[in-house]
């Protein structure tokens, strides 16, 4: 209503680049104290985990939906035209092809650097929820192979009826593991058994130096039992050493993993439909397949949560549609293991430290069952995966026979 409505504002060009490099370049230059004489934590990001979840601190309403919101990249405009670069596009360095010139940006220790740019031409680094907002006819550039993960990936984030009913449908399965069975004994007894018996034969001669091993895990009736029960203390991020991307095969297809950082709740909130109470939830992504683990208890003081998740699953590349669903019952074997048992599978998941270029390794045995049925058995047919933190490290999968 002012003035200057409608006045179109100059854009600065900003250089981002790390401090050892704007050393070289300005060794004079003097550095403003963080001794200010008020009493502030300046070596503490006020950003806290904000780039490492899809939340915003300010509510932007209207924004693209090719890309996930938060993709950082680095947004180039001309006064006709406005391209989006997403930072995994880039490479070492990459051109774009505008009318008015080439404009060059790579990657260095502090962020994108803009290494060439036409007059007439601006370029930002920043998300591409903030830049598609001001420039919505952006174009994408993409690389020439397809994305690791599809827009969709954030569609079903915040889906609430998704959630409630995942949540329902775990703990209708978490009371059939815990009623009587054969002998009047809990049925996820021979869960355990069953574990362990597999456990016992990847430990033999047979399986030397082929797979990984599933020693580690510690899962007797008793304590399966208790944990599922709510009757063991445990820590809200339970999930965290699986957060981030893994990338691997399951069976002949490529698969990629999206764990997204626990959000945690505190108090816990009542779920009406389920009548629990959650603690934390992860949201992850599992290329044919969406869902939430959660961690839940009946009562709001109660200190002693038991694992819950659900997966949905689509006929890709419709990801719009969901076709299937599974849910999961957990145990958390320590902060490096979980066990997930669904109506048909067993799977022991372990991320393991490793020294290769491909960092961390995250594990996947699985044993397939039918242990609720009137005649429990188990299938001679185990299977496993390795998923890495480098798409392009993806190792084999494995079908295992055993007795």
């Amino acid at each position: 209503s002012g003035s200057l409505t409608d006045t179109q504002l100059e854009m600065l060009p900003v250089n981002l680049q790390a401090f050892s490099e704007f050393v070289k370049s300005h060794p004079d230059a003097e550095v403003v104290s963080s001794d200010t004489g008020r009493r502030r934590n300046y070596s503490r990001s006020v950003y806290g985990n904000y780039f490492a979840t899809d939340e915003l601190m300010v509510p932007v309403f209207e924004y693209g939906v090719e890309l996930p919101r938060k993709t950082l990249g680095v947004g180039i405009a001309t006064d006709k035209e406005a391209w989006f670069v997403p930072v995994d596009s880039i490479g070492g360095a990459r051109e774009i092809v505008t009318p008015l010139g080439n404009v060059v940006v790579s990657k260095n220790d502090a962020g994108i650097e803009v290494v060439e740019l036409p007059a007439g031409v601006h370029a930002a680094q920043t998300f591409y929820y903030s830049w598609s907002a001001f420039y919505p006819d952006s174009q994408i550039v993409r690389n020439d192979k397809e994305p690791e993960f599809p827009a969709e990936v954030n569609l079903w984030l915040e889906d609430r009826s998704h959630f409630e009913s995942g949540l329902m449908e775990a703990e209708r399965l978490r009371q059939k593991l815990l009623s009587r069975g054969l002998n009047d004994k809990p049925v996820i007894t021979h869960f355990a058994n069953a574990i362990n018996s597999l456990k016992k034969a990847l430990c033999s001669d047979k399986f030397q130096d082929q797979v990984y091993s599933i020693e580690g895990f510690e899962c007797t009736p008793e304590k399966l039992e208790n944990q599922l029960a709510g009757k063991e203390p445990l820590p809200v991020d339970a999930f965290a050493k699986f957060d981030g991307k893994w990338f691997g095969k399951w069976g002949d297809s490529e698969v990629n993993h999206d764990w997204r950082p626990t959000q945690v709740n505190s108090p816990p909130i009542l779920d009406n439909a389920s009548g629990l109470f959650v603690a934390a939830t992860q949201y992850a992504w599992i290329s044919d397949g969406f869902g939430w683990n959660y961690l839940a208890s009946t009562s709001q003081e109660n200190r002693n949560h038991f694992v819950l998740g659900m997966v949905y699953y689509f006929s890709a590349p419709n990801y719009k549609e969901v076709t299937g669903s599974k849910p999961h019952v957990g145990f958390a074997d320590g902060p490096t293991r979980l066990i997930w048992i669904t109506e048909r599978e067993i799977f022991l998941e372990e991320v393991f430290e490793s020294e290769k270029a491909s960092g961390e390794q995250y594990v996947i045995t699985a044993i397939y069952h039918d242990l609720i049925g009137d005649s429990p058995s188990i299938s001679s047919r185990a299977t496993q995966a390795v998923y890495t933190r480098d798409p392009g490290i993806r190792p084999a999968f494995k079908n295992l026979e055993w007795k």
